[in-house]
């Protein structure tokens, strides 16, 4: 039975014909398309291959690949139906094994039925040359009577010669099968070597002897400092940190192949603060890395990404303060209703695919399940979003709605940033007035007039304002607006108030 995370070494898709993600769906229609080969073990759909299979009846999602049967190796292997474990070299090497002792067995039973033969007479009398040789008696070595004497055989003349025992012939025999043994070893390793799917490499750390322990009373001193630094005395984890905190993410990841211990160092958060992925397909490896070194800032600006692989990282996430989904789909933004995603102060939706009024009540909304332990929902939780201090929505699809759902969720938001929303009017700036808001951007908002000021005349802390490329706003009335505020506001840039520098 293949695993759930099985993927095709031609498409890379799993059973099901989609992406193998972490943690994996649950509820799979249907069985896996899968099949692994018994021969080269090469796992891949059928339709990714050549036509040519044999399917194997007896194992679910086994059959032989095209390639080995086309090339006659599932001839010279066994499948692995009842011992999967076993290695092929360990049958071939029974066969050849099992072969070999039913020969020698048949040596013996042919030597048992061989009758004896009858004593040769001595002759006295001298005769031809022939004669004599054929004549004279068979000299036993001490070997001979030593095996004679075990097996409790005892023979007169030459019937001890049909009597001896065959181990001899065994022995031979054996030696004429060793090189037949040896070369079939070396053809199934070759075989294996070049038909498997498996790429083998040398580890990627090097092997280093263990370090000898100080015996004299002199270095005593020197164990405390082994003990904190992974008894290295020469890699002390502070001085390390504080070289690799000013090296480049592909360098760290270099320096992490250096041993064990730098590996471990190279996984400090505090070299993580922020992490950045743009316009990627974010992995299942990719999150498992996200989740280790645990940043407090995170950007995955443009990414290919599912709602099941964010809920799955933001539960992994407890520290993360800052997250960016620049450009990625508004359906995985929905996993920040869960009530594992973290306390998040900065989120960016900017320029999110299909986010409208009701995606972005869906991310704003109370969590839908609560945390173990937490006891039933009362109905009147706030969001997990509710510590938001920066929101930023540039380039969607909201309107006036939409901001009185921020209103309502974001009682601590201190900048909003909802610039190229062609959708807002001044009803959507009205629902902005009485709020904690320091730094607004309406910046190519076309639909907003000039009564959108008054509205925002009203919000007491407002310090920066930004209206530029906003066609129905003049900027005589910009100007009027700075002068009427309490705080000491200025027009910078035609249409943009700020605060005056002292």
């Amino acid at each position: 039975m293949l695993p759930v995370t099985a993927s095709c070494a031609v498409c890379h898709l799993d059973g099901w014909m989609q992406t193998p993600v972490a943690p994996q769906a649950k509820g799979r229609n249907g069985p896996s398309s899968l099949r692994e080969c018994s021969v080269c073990y090469s796992i891949v759909h059928p339709a990714c291959v050549p036509p040519g299979g044999q399917i194997n009846e007896d194992l679910p999602n086994s059959w032989e690949c095209p390639t080995c049967t086309t090339m006659g190796l599932n001839h010279d292997y066994k499948p692995r139906h009842f011992r999967a474990r076993q290695k092929s070299s360990d049958i071939r090497r029974m066969s050849v094994g099992s072969d070999a002792s039913q020969l020698s067995q048949h040596h013996n039973n042919q030597n048992k039925l061989v009758p004896p033969a009858p004593p040769v007479p001595l002759k006295s009398e001298a005769g031809s040359d022939n004669e004599t040789k054929s004549e004279v008696p068979h000299i036993k070595s001490e070997d001979e009577i030593k095996r004679e004497e075990d097996d409790g055989v005892a023979g007169v003349g030459g019937g001890a010669e049909a009597w001896e025992p065959s181990a001899k012939k065994r022995r031979a025999s054996d030696e004429d099968e060793a090189p037949k043994k040896q070369a079939l070893r070396s053809h199934l390793a070759l075989q294996l070597t070049h038909h498997s799917s498996k790429v083998l490499k040398k580890p990627l750390y090097p092997v280093r002897p263990a370090t000898t322990t100080p015996h004299a009373p002199h270095h005593a001193h020197h164990a405390p400092h082994a003990a904190g630094s992974a008894g290295s005395p020469w890699l002390d984890r502070e001085a390390m940190l504080c070289v690799f905190a000013k090296l480049t993410p592909h360098e760290l990841a270099t320096c992490a192949l250096v041993c064990k211990t730098w590996a471990e160092y190279s996984m400090d958060p505090s070299l993580w603060r922020s992490m950045s992925f743009v316009q990627v397909r974010v992995s299942a490896a990719q999150l498992a890395g996200i989740a280790r070194r645990q940043p407090l800032s995170l950007g995955l600006e443009w990414c290919h990404l599912a709602r099941r692989q964010l809920a799955w990282l933001l539960g992994r996430l407890p520290a993360l303060r800052s997250l960016s989904l620049a450009g990625s789909p508004a359906e995985a933004a929905l996993a920040l209703r869960s009530s594992t995603c973290p306390p998040l102060t900065a989120l960016d939706l900017s320029f999110a695919r299909c986010l409208d009024d009701a995606k972005l009540r869906g991310i704003l909304a109370p969590p839908e399940n609560s945390r173990p332990g937490g006891g039933a929902r009362s109905g009147a939780e706030p969001s997990r979003l509710a510590a938001l201090a920066v929101l930023r929505l540039p380039g969607t699809d909201i309107t006036d709605v939409a901001m009185r759902y921020v209103v309502q969720a974001l009682p601590k938001l201190v900048e909003l940033d909802a610039s190229s929303c062609a959708r807002l009017t001044d009803a959507g700036a009205a629902q902005l007035a009485h709020h904690t808001l320091q730094r607004l951007s309406l910046a190519g908002c076309r639909l907003l007039t000039e009564a959108a000021l008054d509205h925002l005349a009203r919000c007491p802390n407002l310090v920066r304002l930004d209206l530029r490329h906003v066609p129905l706003v003049s900027t005589q009335a910009v100007i009027k607006f700075a002068a009427k505020s309490k705080h000491n506001l200025h027009v910078k840039d035609v249409k943009l108030v700020e605060l005056r520098k002292t």
